[in-house]
């Protein structure tokens, strides 16, 4: 006979009111967890059956003290999860958007577009109209560097001149 067999039998001794009371506080504990209230039962119960428990012998209140415990940590690992990764977006149901869809896009936007094209049609500055040419194509700067042969220092004078142009046209009320 192995160590679980009194804790198996104590399990089967319990009485139907007992049963009824666990599995309502099973019900109110999964309240705001991950957990499903048959999770938290059978939880408890692998609690009571393990052999290297030194629980009490009271069955009962050795369940009742694990369903909360259960119930418990999980509520402080989804805290933490939350406090640590911030709080995630899941689509509520199918008809739900995609999380990936409510992301903000870090792409150029239209209105970055259309500042390039202005500036474009008014600048008369060779080096500035490649810079805008290469960013509409959404060239990185290394590729910028790459493309046109030029050094950090040259790439960043260019980039001040272009904001000039377009400082100037928001200024002026052409932007």
């Amino acid at each position: 006979m192995t160590d679980q067999s009194p804790k198996a039998a104590a399990l089967l001794t319990l009485t139907a009111d007992q049963r009824k009371k666990l599995a309502a506080l099973a019900r109110v504990k999964a309240r705001g967890t991950t957990l499903q209230a048959d999770d938290l039962l059978q939880g408890a119960r692998a609690r009571w059956l393990n052999p290297d428990s030194k629980a009490g012998e009271d069955a009962f209140e050795v369940l009742s003290g694990a369903v909360n415990s259960i119930a418990s940590n999980d509520r402080r690992r989804s805290a933490t999860v939350r406090r640590v990764e911030g709080k995630r977006l899941v689509a509520a149901s199918v008809d739900a958007p995609d999380p990936i869809e409510l992301a903000q896009d870090l792409g150029p936007s239209q209105e970055d577009a259309y500042l390039r094209e202005q500036i474009f049609k008014i600048c008369k500055d060779e080096e500035v109209e490649t810079l805008l040419i290469l960013l509409g194509d959404n060239a990185t700067r290394a590729e910028i560097l790459a493309e046109t042969g030029w050094d950090v220092t040259n790439y960043e004078t260019v980039m001040k001149r272009m904001k000039k142009w377009g400082a100037s046209l928001y200024k002026e009320g052409k932007l």
